[in-house]
């Protein structure tokens, strides 16, 4: 079982709540009231779920934003590869 270390209105979980392993698992490494890395949003989309999905487990988080970051992430990987190249 993980611990939340203090209320986290997101996940739903009271100060020191108690989730089972599988729970922690859905979560993908949610954290209460911080930031998300990137690498979250690239290992859920590479993983085959929706930005949907993501959104719905990291609230915290805009679609808007998200999909700003989709855009940054495009233009760096395409500023650095020829034009021909496909895949």
């Amino acid at each position: 079982m993980a611990t939340c270390s203090r209320a986290c209105q997101p996940c739903g979980l009271s100060s020191r709540g108690a989730i089972s392993d599988q729970e922690l698992g859905k979560l993908r490494k949610r954290r209460c009231n911080t930031r998300v890395p990137v690498k979250t949003l690239i290992d859920y989309l590479q993983g085959g779920d929706r930005l949907e999905d993501f959104l719905n487990d990291f609230p915290t988080v805009t679609k808007n934003r998200a999909l700003q970051v989709l855009d940054l992430a495009k233009d760096a990987l395409l500023s650095n590869l020829d034009e021909t190249l496909a895949i």
